[in-house]
């Protein structure tokens, strides 16, 4: 599942920027610096190994099946990110740019690998264990 998630991110990079949420198990959220650890251990193993081409045609043809039989959505949050997605991607693609990925660029791919360091990376751990810990409230929402 790492592998698949790790490559996904790296097949879209016309994303401006990628944020990865990543479920840990009981275990990994016991060690959080070993996931991330693991993480960055692939991308090295991808940046050696370079841009693979069926890879990514996988990724490209799980994301078509996963946009060709999505859930229906609330009709109004669904025009709401229409409208969000007039500004990032050409006519054609309003509807499915978010969804789909549609050409492989090797150079993109290999470029948003050297991007992906510890230095450009927000780590926030998020769980219920850290409840009894947190002592702030959120501002505007007091979340």
């Amino acid at each position: 599942m790492l592998n698949r998630a790790c490559y996904y991110l790296l097949c879209r990079p016309s994303s401006r920027s990628a944020p990865r949420d990543f479920q840990l198990t009981p275990e990994g959220l016991e060690h959080p610096d070993e996931v991330v650890l693991c993480v960055y251990q692939y991308i090295a193993l991808l940046r050696e190994k370079g841009p693979q081409e069926w890879i990514w045609a996988e990724s490209r043809d799980i994301a078509a099946a996963n946009f060709r039989f999505r859930s229906q959505s609330q009709p109004m949050g669904y025009v709401s990110s229409l409208a969000g997605n007039v500004h990032s991607y050409a006519a054609e693609h309003i509807v499915s740019g978010a969804s789909l990925i549609f050409e492989y660029d090797a150079k993109a791919i290999t470029d948003l690998l050297a991007k992906l360091v510890p230095e450009n990376m927000v780590v926030c751990t998020v769980a219920k264990k850290f409840s009894e810990t947190a002592d702030s409230r959120e501002r505007w929402y007091e979340t």
